[in-house]
């Protein structure tokens, strides 16, 4: 009889630990999605509206769609302060997902995994692109005098006066390694963020992109704004 017992509970303990495996392995294929359309650490209405739209989740026309989008946020957002967390989002999909076993749960990742790759490959390929054309002398390395050209014109029309400092700024923030050059890695990896947007997001920062790059090849007037000069103060200074 002992035996038998001894038995059970060494089966009880196995399923336990199979559970709890289990449980961990959604959970990080969860925060794995949740960090794809968050950089923060919080997921906001719009970012939940992305990864919804990504993930293809429809209800009739589009207002009818983010109402049912905003109605999940809300049920996710248990403590009510507009933003759902990691374990937010986690509890909440593990709750509406415990039914699935878990290959279908594991093949529903699968396919999130698969369908986001390629996004991403199209994406990167997209912006080495970009980079290239920025690059104007093909060196491999975005100059100063690029990242100026560049920023001015996709600034135009807009209220944004691109300055010098904004210029060095920007290749400052992608220049990861410090050494002064901004190669394709640092560029790729400054614009990661966008790979998560949705595709028509995306698609229009792309045509912003392009546009700027059009303007650079037309030969448009791209130097920085001249400075004003003081009238008052120049005359004082003569006198």
């Amino acid at each position: 009889m002992y035996s038998s017992i001894a038995n059970n509970v060494a089966d009880a303990r196995v399923r336990i630990e199979a559970h709890n495996a289990e449980l961990a392995e959604r959970r990080a294929k969860l925060i794995s999605i949740f960090r794809d359309f968050t950089v923060a650490s919080g997921l906001s209405l719009f970012e939940c509206l992305s990864l919804c739209k990504y993930l293809n989740i429809n209800q009739g026309s589009q207002a009818e769609s983010d109402a049912y989008v905003e109605r999940i946020f809300h049920l996710m957002d248990s403590d009510g302060d507009e933003m759902v967390s990691a374990d937010e989002f986690v509890q909440f999909y593990t709750h509406v997902t415990q039914e699935d076993s878990a290959d279908d749960f594991l093949a529903g990742m699968e396919k999130y995994d698969e369908d986001r790759n390629k996004r991403n490959a199209i994406r990167i390929a997209e912006m080495t692109k970009i980079f290239h054309e920025i690059d104007q002398d093909g060196d491999q390395v975005l100059s100063i005098e690029e990242c100026k050209q560049f920023g001015i014109a996709i600034h135009a029309g807009t209220s944004k006066i691109w300055t010098e400092r904004d210029a060095r700024n920007w290749r400052k923030k992608m220049d990861h390694n410090g050494d002064g050059d901004v190669k394709l890695e640092e560029f790729l990896a400054f614009y990661e963020p966008i790979f998560h947007k949705t595709d028509a997001e995306f698609t229009q920062g792309l045509r912003d992109f392009h546009l700027a790059i059009a303007r650079i090849k037309n030969g448009e007037n791209l130097d920085y704004p001249k400075k004003k000069v003081n009238l008052l103060r120049a005359k004082s200074t003569l006198n």
